[in-house]
This record gives C-alpha cells, sequence and structure tokens, in this order.
C-alpha cells in the first residue's frame, strides 16, 4: 500500500504525439513554457526517455531550435558506434575517396581482414598515391596480402560495388539494404555488449532516415548525409 505525506501537487499530463519528431516538439514547446512563463531555469528541467535511441529525436530537435542540452549518462545518438558504422557504409558509397570510412567498415561486421592486412592495404595507398579502395582493388599486387585475406577483401568490394549500384533515394532504402546486406544487425545479436540497445539504435537511424524522405520528396541519401552532418 503506497503512500505520502505529501501535498497533492500537479496531476501528470498525458500528451500523444503522431511520431517522434512531434513528440520532441511537443516537449521543446513545454519546456519553453516553463521557462517563459514559470520561470523555471533551464538547469531544473530534465527530459527522460525510456530506450537510448529515443535521444535522437530530441538532440536533433534541441540543436535545430538552438536549445543548449546535456546527455547524461550516455553518448550522443550520432556518436554510437552502430550509428557511425552505418554512416561510414554510406559515406563510402557517396565518396569512395573517403578513406578514414573504408578503413572504419572494411572489417565491420567481422570478414578476416585483419590489422595487418589493412596496414598493408593503406601503405600501399599511400605509396601509390591512391584512395584507399583503389588499393583494395589492387591488393593482389601486395605481397604481404596473403591469399585468405585477398578474397575476404574481394568478398567487401562485392558488397561495396552492390551497394553503390543501389538508387540514391529513398535514403531509408539505401540504409535497410546495407544494413540486410552486410548482416550488421545479426552480427550485433551475436555481441555481448547492449546488443538490444544497439540494435534500437540502428532502427532508430532508419526511421531517421524515413522522416527525412518524407519530408524531402526530392532528396537522396547525400541529402541525409549533409543534414546528419549537421545534427551532430
Amino acid at each position: 500500500e503506497l503512500w505520502t505525506e505529501n501535498c497533492r501537487g500537479n496531476r501528470v499530463t498525458v500528451a500523444e504525439a503522431y511520431n517522434e519528431e512531434e513528440e520532441a516538439r511537443l516537449v521543446l514547446e513545454e519546456t519553453a513554457r516553463l521557462r517563459q512563463k514559470e520561470g523555471i531555469g533551464q538547469n531544473e528541467i530534465a527530459v527522460m526517455y525510456r530506450v537510448n535511441a529515443q535521444s535522437r529525436a530530441f538532440e536533433v530537435a534541441c540543436n535545430r531550435e538552438g536549445v543548449p542540452y546535456r546527455l547524461v549518462g550516455g553518448v550522443k545518438f550520432y556518436d554510437r558506434k552502430e550509428v557511425k558504422d552505418i554512416l561510414a557504409y554510406v559515406r563510402c558509397v557517396v565518396n569512395p575517396r573517403d578513406d578514414i570510412s573504408v578503413e572504419r567498415i572494411i572489417n565491420v561486421p567481422a570478414r578476416s581482414i585483419g590489422k595487418t592486412t589493412i596496414q598493408a592495404v593503406k601503405v600501399f595507398s599511400i605509396r601509390q598515391g591512391i584512395p584507399l579502395l583503389d588499393a583494395v582493388r589492387r591488393a593482389a599486387e601486395i605481397p604481404s596480402v596473403k591469399p585468405r585475406a585477398q578474397k575476404a577483401l574481394e568478398g567487401f568490394l562485392d558488397l561495396y560495388d552492390k551497394f553503390v549500384a543501389l538508387p540514391p533515394s529513398p535514403a531509408a532504402e539505401v540504409f535497410r539494404k546495407i544494413i540486410d546486406e552486410t548482416n550488421y544487425e545479426v552480427a550485433l545479436g551475436k555481441s555481448t555488449d547492449n546488443a538490444d540497445d544497439r540494435i534500437a539504435n540502428v532502427r532508430e537511424l532508419i526511421s531517421a532516415a524515413e522522416i527525412y524522405d518524407e519530408g524531402h520528396p526530392d532528396g537522396d541519401v547525400r541529402g541525409f548525409l549533409e543534414q546528419s552532418a549537421l545534427v551532430s
């Protein structure tokens, strides 16, 4: 039997939103009301959410409205490993000369391309003055790259070429194809490090792309990347 000696206080208000974007907008409207009409300081207001992936909509809304915020007990959405991994795949598709993104995803999920092989390919690309992806295509010319590693690199290139052939819009479909073809969610499910949360973040990224597609009928995956870069 629960009880309290406190006074009744304010009753809880329940607001129903159409989607996470409207939810974030409603929350920010309420925080503005609290500050302007009730004189409550910014540092006295907290937004609590149930799943880490839900932070994305609030981060986007705060950035868009110029509302300063601090994320407590977690990492910002676009700084999370799984989100950065998928975005790196898409960046490679948009810009094959993005060596940093290529290096990030060449063995993600794990596909038997070790650090020694990656380093050998990097050295080759520097010496030849070519992008890392071109060096991967010429890995057969690198003596230290063993046949097994060569085959793994070819598998990566097959996937990459398949992604490059995808239509650039809708953006959400590009993300779905990359996640499905790489078995990224399956790989996360086999990990023991907050697998459910990390899978939720991946799906939230797809949701963000869907919302972008709805708001930008003439946009494509490049436009979504530009938007996410501004947010992060």
